[in-house]
């Protein structure tokens, strides 16, 4: 049996890996102020629109993101993760 330490850290790993993803933290800060639309989201990150496709559907599915209408926007679980993220930079220098 797996305890509840080792299963925390296998789920820790897996948030890592996803937001490690190329493009993936410069589309969460490209989002977290207004909610933005697909191609706004390839010409401003930079990215082709299949890697793009991939990346939402990853953010969509840990719920750090929803899609109203055509526009993308970060949730409440995104706004912490994305402050999270700016934490991180203590550690950048």
């Amino acid at each position: 049996m797996m305890s509840s330490n080792t299963n925390n850290v296998y789920k820790i790993e897996k948030v890592v890996r996803t937001i490690s993803r190329k493009h993936t933290c410069k589309i969460l800060f490209l989002i977290r102020n207004d909610p933005v639309r697909f191609t706004q989201l390839v010409y401003e990150a930079r990215v082709s629109p299949g890697a793009l496709s991939d990346r939402l559907k990853d953010l969509l599915s840990m719920k750090v993101i929803e899609k109203s209408g055509d526009y993308y926007k970060l949730t409440e679980k995104g706004n912490r993760l994305v402050s999270l993220l700016e934490e991180l930079l203590v550690f950048s220098d």
